[in-house]
């Protein structure tokens, strides 16, 4: 269901039913995750709500993926985090089980790689933590600072805040996040910032700044034109960073003194890859017929086994290599074959992740494609019109007495999608149509009958048949 309309989905939300379940509390939670980043538009804002641990956890690495893709934020709002697992029985006696700190781990680590809150409440809490989706949902919101820290280790945190922040908010999460993802030999590199929002902006500095970390690698900052700047810097942090803008709001060259600083980071991780995914997304899916897509996986430095997995959000059939080898500082090709289901309606899309995982799961990388969904055509042959019978009975001497009519058959031949609509194109007389079987071609057939005054002597049918042949 999508709407813009508040009190639909409020509605929509009311009708819902608890059902099923039973005593299996790990949920697919990141399955529902999953379908919601395809789903929505880029740069959304999702809230999952649960108790839960994840039973469908070997999704992390897809949503994560996505995550990075759609640009999109993911909070978590979750309950009945214990710091050990327990069992606590319920109201009937049966024991329920909680989530483990390590069960949560996946929901923290998503939120973080996404810019978002992981909030731990009890339900009794709920409503009221809430308030943090109103005052995150802001559609100005912007993150100036967001890191991350090791525990029970003093940090300190500088940020500015400009004059166009109206509303600061801090959140602090009292347990730090840890990542795994490492290029050991670290790479030069470039990146284009466009600053949007302000015409008096002008960037001053732009930086790379470590996730976990206190490390910040900062760059040369190029103005190009227009609000556009090339930074270029020395090296790619080894773990997941963020990227941080910092520059000069109002005010002008001569009248240094009316400026602003102002402060920006970006909300979702990135990071750098000794993989690289790329994959063929031209093309159009037919419902029951293979589908191709050929991809190819580099890696830069010692090769190995590389594990592959692919998944798409329709649960379309497919088949998928599930290792390719690679030489050292090679590369090597795959395909991924989808096969969409006879009934796919035709118009909507499908989303393809395709994940590499580095031998001993030191790195990932992916690609992303969406593919629509197309049924064939087959029917280029237009409609035939024949005319039946022709009955002038028209008066020369005052055209406005009298009228004339006639009667023709249309159709779209026996291996036709057949006639979709009759219109008239030119006159102004009574048009109307019927339906028959015709007895000779076994073929449905449409009956058209049309009746002017003698003054609109002219007629024109347009007849088009279900794919557009007119």
């Amino acid at each position: 269901m999508r709407t813009i309309d508040l009190n639909i989905f409020k509605a929509h939300i009311n009708e819902l039913i608890l059902q099923g379940g039973n005593n299996d509390l790990p949920e697919m939670s990141l399955s529902g995750l999953q379908l919601a980043l395809t789903g929505a538009p880029p740069n959304s804002e999702i809230f999952l709500f649960t108790d839960a641990s994840a039973k469908d956890s070997h999704l992390k690495s897809t949503v994560t993926a996505l995550i990075e893709r759609t640009k999109t934020v993911v909070n978590f709002m979750l309950t009945g985090v214990f710091g050990r697992r327990r069992r606590r029985r319920s109201d009937s006696g049966v024991q329920m089980a909680h989530m483990s700190r390590t069960d949560a781990q996946v929901y923290r680590d998503l939120a973080q790689a996404s810019g978002g809150h992981a909030i731990e409440v009890t339900k009794s809490e709920l409503l009221e933590a809430t308030r943090i989706i109103t005052e995150s949902s802001a559609s100005s919101l912007v993150t100036i600072l967001q890191a991350a820290r090791t525990p029970r280790r003093p940090a300190n945190f500088t940020f500015s805040v400009d004059e166009s922040v109206t509303n600061l908010i801090i959140y602090i999460t009292g347990r730090s996040l840890s990542f795994s993802l490492v290029n050991p030999e670290g790479v030069n590199g470039s990146l284009l910032v466009t600053v949007t929002g302000s015409d008096s902006a002008a960037v001053t500095g732009v930086s790379l700044v470590e996730t976990s970390g206190a490390a910040e690698v900062s760059g040369t900052v190029r103005l190009l034109e227009d609000g556009d700047y090339l930074v270029q810097v020395d090296r790619v942090p080894s773990t997941e960073f963020v990227v941080r803008v910092k520059g000069r709001l109002g005010g002008s060259r001569e009248t240094r003194a009316s400026a602003v600083d102002f402060q920006r980071q970006s909300a979702t991780n990135l990071k750098a890859s000794s993989l690289t995914v790329t994959a063929d997304s031209d093309g159009i899916l037919e419902p029951g017929t293979p589908f191709p897509v050929p991809f190819t996986v580099a890696i830069k430095g010692t090769g190995g086994n590389v594990t592959i997995r692919a998944t798409n959000d329709r649960g379309f059939d497919f088949t998928s290599p599930t290792s390719i080898l690679l030489t050292d500082g090679g590369s090597a090709n795959g395909i991924v074959t989808l096969m969409a289901h006879l009934n796919t309606p035709s118009g909507c899309d499908v989303t393809l992740t395709i994940e590499a995982e580095a031998p001993g799961s030191t790195d990932t990388n992916y690609a992303v494609l969406r593919f629509s969904i197309v049924n064939a055509v087959t029917d280029f042959t237009q409609p035939v019109c024949q005319l039946a019978a022709l009955d002038p009975q028209c008066s020369e001497s005052n055209c406005s007495l009298s009228t004339w009519r006639l009667s023709a058959s249309v159709s779209d031949g026996p291996q036709g999608t057949g006639v979709e609509r009759v219109g008239l194109k030119q006159g102004n007389g009574a048009l109307n149509t019927s339906m028959a079987v015709s007895s000779t071609q076994n073929q449905n057939i449409t009956l058209v009958s049309y009746s002017a005054s003698c003054c609109s002597p002219d007629v024109e049918l347009q007849v088009v048949d279900g794919v557009g042949n007119a």
